[in-house]
């Protein structure tokens, strides 16, 4: 009974978390952007909690690029857009390491932050259970 009032802790969990994501983040407050997220998310952490090393990896790239996602948000205020990332590509070598040492490595330090913390709390959390 205890895991069951887990695992619907958890669920209620990653619905705010997922909203507040999708409301602050990414601007949407419909149910399709929130079910997209809430899935990425579930699929996320499972594969975190998945015993062989393959999927775990491919665990925390999902997580590492949503992190950054949110990173890139919390030092431009705006998401990336295909524009963005045409413009990174476009640029010579000089320009991109002007870009890289005075924002890259804010944005890539906080998403590394948030990968690690993530990562570390859903192994944590679910170290003795296995109801996942």
């Amino acid at each position: 009974m205890k895991q069951k009032q887990h695992g619907v802790i958890l669920i209620m969990i990653l619905m705010i978390i997922t909203y507040l994501i999708n409301k602050v983040v990414f601007d949407k407050d419909s149910s399709i952007p929130f079910l997209s997220t809430l899935s990425f998310l579930l699929i996320s952490f499972y594969l975190l909690r998945c015993r062989n090393l393959t999927p775990r990896i491919i665990g925390c790239i999902l997580i590492f690029l949503l992190s950054s996602e949110i990173s890139y948000f919390i030092v431009f205020r705006e998401q990336i857009s295909f524009d963005i990332i045409s413009s990174i590509v476009e640029t010579n070598l000089i320009e991109t390491k002007g870009m890289f040492l005075s924002d890259g490595v804010k944005i890539l330090g906080i998403t590394i932050l948030l990968t690690l913390v993530i990562t570390y709390g859903v192994n944590r959390f679910y170290k003795n259970q296995f109801f996942f």
